[in-house]
């Protein structure tokens, strides 16, 4: 049953109560006071519950018209538009294709982001790098490791249209790489006959950096986006000064230059 149903059939009850008082046989004063007490009770009951439904109606409304002002908003502010908060999964596909050119080195890369405010991401990347090659007549080199970033990124222009979710970023990252290496059949020689020998040198080192990071992501379908950054490194630790250190840094890449340049070309899947 309605409110106004309700509302009627408590008004026709009053009506039919004083209807009662004023003409049924009700002789004694007490009896009248009390039956005119009941009324009025039963008024007051009916006035408060009139007064908070309609300060619940006065509330809906303010609600609906705050809707309205704030769609409003949205549309005239493009400062405005909503983003959504979600992961972002990629692979880097130039890794896998440099294989083709550099036989000897093998790298795998993933990355995730995290779309935590407007324009301001939570980055990351994790992989591994082996390399294998020989300096004929002097030695055999292999070595094997991971590394790990992980930084912001921080959106270059403001979003200004719905379901835009292209991005042009710049961010920072610092980058650990651990690698076990090792150079064999290193060819020594000695004495005044000239003898050759052969020596093994093996470790493992630690590799820090800074990096700096530059980069587009476009989406080309609904979740599905195609990327690329530069990167511009710094080492921040000194792998030279040791006796023994490893010829590149996963992640990184040449162990003895202070800085060091790299590229990505990714597939990203949005969540």
């Amino acid at each position: 049953m309605s409110r106004r149903k309700m509302r009627l059939i408590r008004l026709f009850l009053f009506l039919l109560s004083i209807w009662a008082l004023l003409f049924s046989g009700i002789e004694t004063a007490d009896a009248q006071k009390k039956v005119l007490k009941s009324l009025i009770d039963s008024t007051k009951g009916l006035a408060k519950q009139y007064k908070l439904e309609a300060k619940r109606s006065l509330d809906s409304f303010q609600r609906v018209q705050k809707f309205k002002r704030d769609s409003i908003k949205r549309v005239n502010n493009p400062d405005t538009v909503p983003f959504k908060k979600n992961f972002r999964f990629g692979i880097d596909l130039g890794k896998p294709i440099n294989r083709f050119f550099n036989q000897t080195q093998t790298d795998f890369e993933i990355s995730v982001d995290y779309h935590a405010k407007e324009r301001f991401f939570y980055a990351g990347e994790l992989g591994f790098e082996s390399v294998n090659y020989k300096v004929p007549l002097y030695y055999n080199y292999t070595s094997t490791g991971e590394y790990i970033k992980a930084g912001f990124d921080y959106g270059i222009f403001k979003v200004t249209k719905r379901n835009d979710n292209n991005l042009v970023y710049t961010g920072v990252r610092l980058g650990i790489g651990n690698v076990s290496y090792k150079a064999d059949s290193i060819k020594i020689t000695e004495g005044y006959f000239g003898n050759t020998q052969s020596a093994t040198i093996q470790g493992t080192s630690r590799g820090f950096w800074l990096e700096f990071v530059f980069g587009t992501k476009v989406e080309i379908s609904p979740k599905l986006f195609l990327g690329w950054s530069i990167r511009l490194d710094s080492r921040l630790n000194n792998l030279t000064n040791q006796q023994n250190y490893p010829v590149r840094i996963p992640g990184y890449g040449d162990s003895s230059s202070g800085q060091s340049f790299n590229y990505t070309y990714s597939i990203f899947y949005s969540f």
